[in-house]
């Protein structure tokens, strides 16, 4: 904050779609003077919430590609900045291609995860495509 006002950062602007407002299509991000700084669309690719995204800069220029698959299982939330908007399906797959066509270390091969009778999640191992492995153990304490 300067001398108490409010300083903006950045804007967001969200587009869904109109036969089915919990799917978002398009992203649009602004600094804070209004300038735009990019723009996301967003491809559903089945009812299971995969998704192709592709992100274009201010001039147009794909910068990069983003999918998400997902299977049939409701896993969490999905929040959009502190927002939240849909119950996402499990992700199972993750993968950023950049522009020049090299892949994102944060993309991963897989996602596996483990359920109980109850239809928890217990575990998760996910691979990346750096070699990465990450082990996640899930808990639960009933009340």
């Amino acid at each position: 904050m300067t001398n108490g006002a409010a300083v903006l950062v950045e804007r967001n602007v969200y587009e869904n779609n109109p036969a089915s407002p919990i799917v978002m299509t398009k992203m649009t991000k602004y600094d804070g003077s209004g300038n735009l700084v990019e723009v996301t669309n967003i491809e559903n690719l089945d009812d299971n919430g995969s998704s192709k995204w592709v992100t274009a800069n201010k001039d147009g220029k794909v910068i990069k590609t983003e999918i998400w698959k997902c299977n049939d299982k409701s896993a969490t939330r999905q929040f959009v900045d502190a927002f939240p908007y849909l119950w996402r399906h499990r992700r199972t797959e993750y993968t950023v291609t950049m522009a020049d066509g090299t892949v994102d270390a944060s993309s991963n091969k897989d996602e596996n995860p483990v359920y109980n009778a109850q239809g928890y999640i217990t575990s998760v191992t996910t691979r990346y495509t750096d070699g990465r492995v990450s082990n996640f153990r899930y808990e639960y304490e009933c009340q």
